[in-house]
């Protein structure tokens, strides 16, 4: 027999919150799950699929037809998800429960972090939150509207219709599935009401003592914090906002951020009080705290983000900086090293495999020196060293995503046995093989007290472990206390060095200058959420953020007719002040209306009244009460502040349209290495593409783009590169011996193969399988040194030169891609006007031939 009615959606996951209901129910009132009774009631929400719900009726159409059938009597509760439900509900219903709370994170589908995503990767989201979460933290990334339950999403991940997707951890693991990685709160705060699951009820009804005993009292004072946020914010499925509220004993805290649709933070608030009575929050009014003096108290506020401290030497210094400042942090270059070149021995190139950099300095500092060296493959260590090293003109084989003993050892995988090291004069040692020469000196800054202090209350990057160990000495010296100090730093091995005592210790995803700046961007960010605020408004958010979009041309109109009331009443309060204090203006005033007067004289000679002047309490004409000067100069000042205020606006407009224009600038700049990309990996000529590419980089990185327009006029691709291996295998797998001795020579040679144990086979056979391997993995530089190491690798030259060409052409386009995207691509400029000046007709030449035939 059936006691109760439970009203739901029927995805899956809600019929098992559903279930989540059901089984906490019967266990507190004693019944068998058969009485209990799950009604699954399709919405709108379900039945359309192709919209954003905001386009459509926003986060009501999952609750309308549930309100329905409670009203109706048709069930006697519904269970939502509280994150869906919206924010202001009929007065005639009630929340009566929630369960407790599930993981609140967000998990990302299709790559452990952000960090990993291709660039340009594309991301599925209909949320509002999560997009500008995510182009907060990768602006380069595609996003693209995804609707659906669990499986539809991870079906199109897992299809490759897109690269990745962001889910809920709650409902994922209600669902028993362990998919993609959970992102922690401080970089991705998650939407209000996430993670728990809520009974509604009619208000006054039997029901709701029923529900109300299976209540989760903790989870229904942070979610009802959360909403009262959003409904003080009048927000709806249109709002980027993210709020988390959390008990800690009796301490409530409540963290919530605004972000613009394009990924600026423009508020950031963190609350803190002691726990009270929940707040009310019913539909209409503003949230309050139903307990007087239970607001919280110890409300401290967000400041715009900290200051990020550069310690790397230049030029990367500069580099880094810029990055940093692109995204719109306070940026402080304190270089701990100098670096300068040193006199070095050219060692015979012949005696190695391949040549070790671990550092771009070693590049730029190198000398000519490098040349003799540049016929060997290079191991670099982090994709900036792969970079500088390409740019140079080396040939880069790997690129190392860890420490420089983790590239050795992949090196080591693909058959470089003996290393030279380019490096620094206090290098960390590295294994046996390696044999290191010094290049370059980095020696230590002189830091001063004044700009120690400088480090209080910073994200400090590190990008080596001599500048952690020189930053601890620096700050030991001058007794400047570490606890206020965030480290971010560019591997676990630099965090290592670094040491303990600092606020924390934040390691980069990737060994690279981007995955730093990523990081520090966040890091700092984040330290502003508990950084307390001196005298600002407890009652706001934080301090306004400005964001890259331009305003809109309501506000531009509205300051124009203010400052023309402005105007017009400053000159009405200028000429009541000349009229009453100016002599002359009074004698021409007087002149000009003098008839008038005069007449007004006349007509009123018998009882001596003037209309204009007004009458005392005896009935008798009064003179006109004398202006006060003090009230009229106060009154001038107000003005004059009001228009000084309404300039600040119009230059803060400007401000922000120029930086609209440098992020559109940003974005077509990418748009077109993109498109480049395409055509080289097509195989098809740059057309107007080369044109813009001289526009946009020619200046920024002139190298780059006229090796990318080279390697365009005779494209090489992947297919091109396998097509010719195959082509010439018999060729370069064979000996190429002048005569018959020379063939059983190799023959005798190839009999017996003495080599290391894990360590790749030299047979040529063997080495053509792994350049074939290698290009299939697009690792073309590698493939094209297993081939170089073939006996008859004299008969590749020609393939040898597609390969360079192709591997020239990626690098360039790394390069050009990086330009764009830390904002360094130029904006076109228009083409001049030339008008043309007439030109004189040029002399008639008589050519016919002269009939005296001299």
């Amino acid at each position: 027999m059936t006691f109760f009615r439970l009203g739901t959606r029927g995805s899956p996951l809600a019929l098992t919150q559903a279930g989540l209901v059901r089984d906490a129910l019967c266990a507190a009132h004693g019944w068998s799950p058969d009485q209990v009774e799950t009604v699954v009631i399709r919405t709108t929400g379900d039945r359309v699929q192709d919209r954003a719900l905001a386009e459509i009726g926003g986060k009501a159409l999952w609750t309308r037809e549930l309100d329905r059938a409670l009203h109706d009597g048709d069930i006697d509760c519904a269970v939502h998800s509280m994150k869906d439900v919206e924010t202001i509900r009929p007065h005639t219903l009630k929340i009566a429960a929630m369960l407790p709370r599930a993981d609140v994170r967000d998990r990302l589908i299709g790559a452990e972090t952000f960090a990993d995503l291709r660039p340009g990767a594309v991301v599925g989201t209909s949320s509002p939150r999560r997009r500008a979460q995510m182009l907060r933290l990768r602006p380069d990334l595609e996003i693209v509207l995804i609707r659906g339950n669990v499986d539809t999403r991870l079906g199109r991940v897992a299809s490759g219709e897109m690269d990745a997707t962001l889910l809920a951890a709650a409902g994922l693991d209600r669902l028993g599935r362990d998919d993609g990685h959970a992102i922690p709160t401080d970089i991705m705060l998650p939407a209000p009401a996430q993670g728990a699951v809520g009974i509604e009820v009619l208000d006054g009804s039997t029901a709701h003592a029923t529900v109300a005993a299976i209540d989760h009292a903790d989870t229904s004072l942070c979610v009802l914090t959360e909403r009262a946020l959003l409904a003080r914010l009048g927000a709806d499925c249109h709002s980027p906002v993210a709020a988390l509220a959390s008990l800690a004993g009796e301490t409530l805290t409540l963290r919530a951020e605004l972000i613009a649709e394009d990924g600026i933070v423009r508020r950031r608030r963190i609350d803190r009080g002691r726990r009270g009575r929940r707040p009310r929050h019913d539909a209409g009014d503003r949230p309050s705290y139903a307990r007087a003096g239970q607001r919280p108290s110890a409300v401290r506020g967000m400041t715009p983000p900290h200051a990020v401290v550069v310690v790397r030497p230049e030029p990367g210094n500069a580099r880094t900086a810029a990055a940093l400042r692109t995204l719109g942090l306070d940026v402080r270059q304190v270089p701990l090293f100098a670096v300068t070149p040193v006199d070095w021995s050219i060692p015979d190139p012949a005696g190695f495999d391949g040549l070790l950099l671990t550092s771009a300095n070693a590049v730029r500092h190198g000398g000519a020196g490098l040349d003799v060296l540049k016929r060997l493959p290079v191991v670099a260590v982090g994709a900036a060293t792969a970079a500088a090293a390409s740019d140079a003109g080396f040939a880069v084989a790997v690129t190392g995503s860890g420490d420089a003993r983790d590239a050795v050892s992949e090196a080591r995988d693909r058959g470089f046995a003996r290393l030279l090291h380019l490096a620094g004069r206090d290098r960390a040692p590295t294994d046996d093989g390696v044999e290191a020469i010094t290049v370059y000196a980095s020696d230590a800054v002189p830091i001063d007290a004044d700009t120690a202090r400088s480090f209080v209350d910073t994200v400090v990057l590190l990008h080596s472990e001599r500048a952690a160990v020189r930053l601890r000495e620096v700050l030991d010296a001058t007794g400047i206390d570490r606890t206020g100090i965030e480290i971010a730093a560019i591997s676990a091995t630099v965090g290592d060095a670094a040491g303990t005592g600092w606020v924390t210790v934040s390691i980069a995803p990737q060994p690279s200058d981007p995955a730093l700046v990523a990081l520090a961007a966040a890091r700092a960010n984040i330290r502003a959420i508990d950084h307390p605020v001196h005298g600002g408004d407890k009652h706001a958010m934080s301090d306004h953020v400005p964001t890259d979009r331009p305003r809109a041309r309501g506000p531009r109109m509205g300051v124009i007719i203010a400052l023309t009331a402005l105007a017009f009443i400053a000159g009405l309060a200028l000429m009541a002040y000349a009229a009453r204090k100016l002599p002359w203006f009074d004698a021409t005033r007087s002149a000009t209306t003098g008839a008038p007067v005069a007449g007004q004289k006349v007509g009123a000679s018998s009882t001596g009244y003037i209309p204009s002047q007004p009458l005392g309490p005896d009935g008798q004409p009064q003179a006109a009460a004398p202006v006060d000067t003090a009230v009229l100069a106060t009154r001038e000042a107000t003005l004059a502040g009001q228009l000084t205020a309404l300039e600040a606006r119009t230059a803060a407009i400007t401000t922000d349209a120029a930086a609209a224009s440098g992020q559109a600038t940003r974005a077509e700049g990418l748009l077109v290495a993109f498109a480049a990309r395409r055509a080289l990996d097509r195989g098809v000529g740059l057309g107007y593409l080369e044109e813009q590419l001289r526009l946009r980089f020619g200046q920024a990185q002139p190298r780059a783009t006229m090796l990318l327009i080279q390697s365009a006029r005779q494209p090489v691709t992947l297919e091109d590169l396998r097509q010719g291996l195959d082509a010439i295998a018999p060729d370069i797998t064979s000996s190429t011996g002048e005569n018959w001795l020379d063939t059983i020579q190799h023959q005798i040679d190839s009999l017996i193969v003495l080599r290391k144990a894990g360590t790749p086979s030299p047979m040529p056979a063997d080495r053509l399988a792994r350049a074939r391997r290698l290009l299939g993995a697009g690792q073309v530089e590698a493939a094209r040194a297993e081939v170089a190491r073939l006996p008859g690798a004299a008969q590749a030259g020609n393939w040898m030169d597609a390969a360079r060409r192709y591997v020239v052409a990626r690098q360039a386009l790394d390069v050009i891609e990086n330009t764009a995207l830390i904002g360094q691509a130029g904006q076109p400029q228009p083409a001049p006007v030339v008008i043309p000046t007439p030109e004189t007709a040029p002399p008639v030449i008589d050519t016919a031939p002269d009939p005296s035939g001299v």
